[in-house]
């Protein structure tokens, strides 16, 4: 991965399955290198497709995931137990047979994400954006990595707009006299005298 998983932060993570398709799951980082995976286990010939949440220390190491969008920085504490019940009584959808294709298997773990997301939006979560375009912001940093061969770590657009946004607030509160950021902000009129 080109990047370190944020202590408290909430990723939808993917893997790549074959032909172009990618398994969806959730992972919150708790503490390096810890963190709880939330994944679909697709139907088996003798078992439905079941939700496997688990503590892992293996994700900042996987070889298998191309893909990691962060969309929530903040799941720690009281919301981290929160989170995580939220997640675990997300319905899982059904996978028809043991005989799934890639392409059914990427679809009910990206259905499943979808619902769980969802719901953790409507938990007062902080993932203000909608949840289609998360899905397909991770999609296309998937995409991305598959086909330069590499892993990839991002923030999805809110989570990068909100943070650029505190950054520039710690420039604008800076107020040292002689500071060259300052009197540059001043000079085009992005900040009070």
């Amino acid at each position: 991965m080109n990047g370190h998983y944020s202590d408290g932060g909430l990723y939808i993570l993917l893997s790549p399955l074959g032909g172009g398709y990618y398994h969806h799951a959730l992972y919150i980082h708790v503490s390096h290198p810890y963190g709880m995976l939330y994944y679909l286990n697709p139907a088996t010939a003798t078992s439905p497709s079941t939700l496997c949440d688990q503590l892992t220390e293996d994700i900042p190491t996987s070889r298998t995931i191309i893909a990691a969008l962060l969309i929530d920085p903040d799941v720690r504490d009281h919301r981290l137990a929160s989170a995580h019940d939220i997640l675990v009584d997300t319905p899982v959808p059904p996978v028809s047979t043991s005989a799934s294709t890639s392409a059914d298997i990427a679809s009910a773990s990206s259905a499943w994400v979808f619902s769980a997301l969802t719901r953790l939006g409507a938990a007062v979560f902080g993932i203000d954006e909608p949840v289609a375009p998360l899905m397909e912001d991770a999609v296309l940093l998937a995409s991305f990595a598959a086909s330069n061969g590499s892993s990839e770590m991002r923030e999805s657009r809110t989570v990068r707009a909100k943070r650029k946004a505190a950054e520039m607030w710690e420039v604008r509160k800076c107020g040292v006299s002689g500071c060259e950021t300052c009197a540059m902000l001043l000079q085009r009129g992005c900040m009070d005298g």
